[in-house]
């Protein structure tokens, strides 16, 4: 074992040696965060573009597994409400439509939002 290996079982390791620690997802370089999966989410539209009926079947795919990353705590409502309500927008869209929302920046931006009026 070398030093650095050393250092970080040193680090997940408390002083009581019968207790475990609390897991974290915080500092964990596999959670990804909200730009993350944005980004996961156009990549998959845009390579889709021509496709929306492919890119449409693609994204409930990914609805499945923004679902379980959300139970196991990976990532927080407000992401998840965030994903699905883009999703929403994709999955519903017409040809045109599908375009229109692979081009709107605002769209894409973390803490986009519908309008209230538009919900309802």
């Amino acid at each position: 074992m070398n030093i650095v290996e050393h250092l970080r079982e040193s680090d997940s390791m408390s002083w009581w040696p019968f207790r475990k620690k609390k897991i974290s997802f915080e500092n964990d370089p596999h959670v990804k965060g909200s730009r993350m999966w944005l980004q996961e989410l156009r990549e998959l539209c845009e390579y889709s573009y021509n496709d929306r009926k492919g890119g449409q079947n693609k994204i409930l795919q990914m609805k499945d597994e923004w679902k379980s990353s959300f139970e196991s705590g990976e990532i927080e409502k407000v992401l998840f409400d965030g994903l699905n309500r883009r999703a929403k927008r994709l999955l519903d869209a017409e040809d045109a439509e599908w375009i229109v929302h692979l081009d709107d920046e605002e769209f894409w931006k973390v803490g986009w939002k519908i309008e209230e009026a538009e919900d309802e």
